[in-house]
Parts: C-alpha cells; structure tokens; sequence
C-alpha cells in the first residue's frame, strides 16, 4: 500500500538509520546483512489428518551464512550471497543472491535446485519428499515446494538468473505497506500486518511482523514472517493440501502441513 507523499517525508525523516517503535508506529528501515555473520534456526515440519492426527514429522537444525555482500553473476554486481545447509545430514546446500540496497532486498538468483527432488503426487510419502528440501529456508518453503512440482522436476546446481527478482522486503516498511513479490511463476505479495515482540533463541526481538499470500492458494495458506533489522527471526506457515494415497494420486482428504523456523544463534 502507498502512503501518501507527505506523511512518506515525514517517516523517512523520523526513521533515517533507525529501526523499532517511533511515534508513527514501528518502523524496519532496512535489515543489515553482515559479511561472516552465522545464522542458525531450528526447523520444524509436521503433517496432521482432518481429525488433528500427527501423519509426519521432520525437524532440523539449518545454518545460513552470509558469505559475502560484493559478488558478481553475469552483469549483476554487488550482491549479497548467502548459503544454507543442513547441520543434520549432507543434502548439500543451497546459495541465494540478493540485491540489498536502500529501497529494497530482492532475491536476484539462487543455485542449488539439483538438490531439490521431484515432487509429485505418487507413492513416497510427504515425510519421504520432505528429507532432501531442508535446505531452502531462505528460498521457497518446503510446503510450497509440495504444492508446485512443475518448479523443481529438474535436478542441477547451474545458477539461475530470476527473470522477475523476488522481492523480499520494501524499505521503510511499517504497518500496512504491502507489495509485490514476484508475479512469475504465480503472483506473490507481502503485507507488513503489524509488529510484535517475540521470544526467539537470541532472545525478546520486536519485529515486523510479514504476511505473504497468493491468489494461487485460495486463502489455504497462513505464512507469517517475522523480521527486525538482522532478518528473519521467526517463520511460521500453516497450509491446507490434498493428501494422496499409496496406490495412486487420487485425493483421499485433507490434511494440514505445519512449518516453522526459528532462530537459534547469530554469530560472527
């Protein structure tokens, strides 16, 4: 949502270099990314059947690391470069491009699809599907990757260059500023829908609090980002989905696809 010209001045005057509570409301001028810095989140997966039963349940720990804030791909220069991996098991590793800039953070180009396995509604179980994605904590979420088989049915480590960059988060951004995500392959957007003081493994963090959607879903999917100024803090995403059966990809109900991250540890 654009907010009108002046009260826009007069935020950007209020909120240069700062970030938290003001008088106008909470305020992310931007979120800082650290060359070094580490990151480590708890991950967590778990399905359950229309009746609340537990169907599956994956958990591991993720590290990200900022590898460095000036690399170069093709034409594109001075971008940030993180990577993330499991902890847990050696599925190898995912890299993610970003153009992080006063205005903006977009995701640019990432590497690493190859170690994402088709997914497709046949015999292997979600919990099966599930093992080698855990890796993608700051690319799509692994629900995501369930419900959009057409995306990852090709396996290879080539970088890929995003013809329509996935804009992360608009700076300033306060309660009620939203924007476009990406429009390709389905249309994204992002709703800064309030802010909250959460409890994290680094602590009490008051963070903007990040709603994405997608007419794609129907309203079948609740994800909340939550981020202050050194990025992601909590993600929490609930979903509702088809469940196929062994024999077959016919439905055979509903069933709720839980997905959480948290953030452990920030280290230098």
């Amino acid at each position: 949502m654009k907010r009108a010209l002046l009260f826009l001045s007069i935020l950007l005057l209020l909120s240069c270099d700062k970030n938290g509570p003001t008088e106008f409301g909470f305020v992310l001028t931007d979120v800082s990314f650290v060359a070094g810095k580490h990151y480590t989140y708890a991950w967590a997966f778990e399905t359950r059947d229309s009746l609340g039963n537990l169907l599956s349940v994956l958990h591991d720990t993720i590290a990200v690391v900022v590898e460095t804030k000036d690399d170069i791909i093709d034409t594109l220069v001075g971008l940030t470069r993180l990577r993330a991996y499991s902890l847990v098991d050696s599925i190898g590793s995912t890299i993610v491009w970003y153009r992080n800039n006063q205005s903006s953070c977009s995701e640019v180009a990432y590497s690493g699809a190859g170690h994402v396995p088709p997914v497709s509604p046949r015999k292997s179980s979600i919990s099966d599907q599930a093992t080698m994605n855990r890796s993608l904590i700051l690319f799509l979420p692994m629900t995501l990757q369930q419900m959009l088989p057409g995306m990852f049915q090709f396996q290879t480590d080539s970088t890929i260059i995003r013809q329509d960059p996935r804009v992360v988060y608009m700076y300033p951004m306060s309660q009620g500023d939203s924007w476009t995500s990406f429009t390709s392959p389905f249309l994204q957007t992002r709703e800064v829908v309030g802010s909250e003081s959460i409890q994290t493994g680094v602590g009490s963090r008051y963070c903007a609090k990040i709603k994405t959607d997608s007419p794609m879903f129907a309203g079948s999917i609740e994800w909340f980002d939550y981020v202050d100024e050194q990025g992601l803090m909590l993600r929490s995403l609930t979903m509702e989905m088809l469940a196929s059966g062994p024999d077959g990809p016919e439905p055979t109900g509903m069933i709720t696809v839980l997905e959480r991250a948290e953030l452990l540890s920030i280290t230098q």
